[in-house]
C-alpha cells in the first residue's frame, strides 16, 4: 500500500508531490511487520459483474452481444466502413474510452464495501476538507496536528453510511454484511483492519477518545476505494 500510493501520487502530483522517504527498510520495522501479517486474518471477496463482450455490449446465456433492447447484434460491424472492415485509430479510440466507462459503472455497482474503507474515507474527507488545502499540500503539514474528535466521528461515519445505504438500496452498490452493525462497532472494527498490517497506523484512537493517524498516505490510499460515489458531499 504504500509504494502504491507513493506512485500514484508522483504520477498524478509530478512536481506538487514531495516524497518523503519511510525508513520501512529499519530491522524493527520489518520484525514488526512480520509479526502483524503472521497474526491476523483477513477477509476477501470475489463479486462479478454481468459479462459483456469488449464494447460493453451485455452477452446472453450463449455469449452472443446484445443491443440496449435485448436484440443480438453482430460486433463484426462495429470494425465496418461501407460494408468493409477497415482500421481507424480514432474508432478504436472511442470505443476503448466508452468500454472503460462501462467497466467503471459495474465496478461501482459490484463493489463491496467493508467497514475499513467507510472509516477511512470518512475520516480522510474529514481531515481534507477541514484543513482546507490540496492533497499535495496537506502531506506536507504535521500528522499530529489532524484530529478528528471522537463525536465527529461518529457522526462524520453515520453520515457516510447513511448515503452508502441508500445507494445499496438502489443497486449502485453493495454492502459487506458487516456494516449492518451499529456505527460504534463499525469505527472500532474498521480501525482494527486497517491498522492490522501496517507499522504506522493510518487512524488510531487516543487516550481521550480522540482519532489521529501516523500515515496519512495510507490513509489516503485506503479512502480513494469509494471515490465515485459523490460521498464526500456529506462529510458536513
Amino acid at each position: 500500500a504504500p509504494s502504491l500510493i507513493n506512485q500514484f501520487l508522483l504520477q498524478e502530483g509530478k512536481e506538487r508531490y514531495v516524497m518523503v522517504k519511510d525508513d520501512f527498510s529499519s530491522i524493527s520495522k520489518n520484525i514488526r511487520f512480520i509479526y502483524n501479517f503472521a497474526k491476523r486474518s483477513s477477509e476477501m471477496v470475489f463479486s462479478f459483474g454481468k459479462p459483456m463482450d469488449l464494447f460493453g455490449n451485455n452477452l446472453d446465456e450463449n455469449g452472443e452481444s446484445l443491443d440496449s433492447n435485448g436484440n443480438r447484434i453482430n460486433i463484426r460491424d462495429y470494425y465496418k466502413n461501407r460494408g468493409q472492415i477497415t482500421f481507424d485509430q480514432q474508432r478504436n479510440s472511442t470505443y476503448t474510452r466508452l468500454l472503460g466507462e462501462k467497466v467503471l459503472k459495474q465496478y461501482h455497482k459490484i463493489n463491496v464495501v467493508f467497514d475499513s474503507q467507510v472509516v477511512a474515507f470518512a475520516s480522510f474527507q474529514y481531515i481534507y476538507q477541514t484543513e482546507g488545502v490540496d492533497v499535495y499540500r496537506l502531506f506536507t503539514r504535521p500528522e499530529d496536528s489532524m484530529v478528528i474528535p471522537g463525536n465527529v466521528m461518529y457522526e462524520v461515519v453515520n453520515r457516510v453510511l447513511t448515503k452508502l445505504r441508500e445507494l445499496y438500496s438502489q443497486g449502485l452498490v453493495k454492502l459487506a454484511s458487516h456494516l449492518d452493525n451499529d456505527v460504534s462497532t463499525i469505527i472500532i472494527n474498521g480501525i482494527s483492519n486497517l491498522i492490522g498490517y501496517h507499522v504506522n497506523k493510518p487512524l488510531t484512537c487516543n487516550d481521550n477518545g480522540d482519532y489521529t493517524t501516523e500515515d496519512l498516505k495510507l490513509l489516503y490510499f485506503y479512502h480513494n476505494r469509494l471515490n465515485g460515489y459523490g460521498l464526500h458531499r456529506f462529510i458536513f
